[in-house]
């Protein structure tokens, strides 16, 4: 299984919120925070794969497919694509 690194400030607010048992008490900005960290945390795991895949596919279709899609991601206009 592979591991996943988070930050501590992220690790913390979700050590607050499962294992207290006070999730009632969890302040509104403390639930978007956590949202907020996992969903970074998701596109850059996403990110991370594209860019795994464009360089290591054995396909070339394939990695050619996987390198637009990360340079969609990034926001890379099309212009400044080769």
């Amino acid at each position: 299984m592979a591991k996943v690194q988070i930050e501590k400030e992220l690790f913390d607010l979700l050590v607050r919120f499962h294992l207290t048992g006070k999730e009632q008490e969890i302040l509104h900005r403390d639930r978007a925070l956590i949202r907020q960290g996992l969903e970074e945390k998701l596109q850059a795991m996403k990110l991370h794969n594209l860019y795994s895949e464009s360089k290591n596919c054995k396909f070339k279709e394939l990695r050619e497919t996987a390198r637009q899609l990360y340079l969609d991601e990034k926001g890379v206009h099309k212009d400044f694509r080769w």
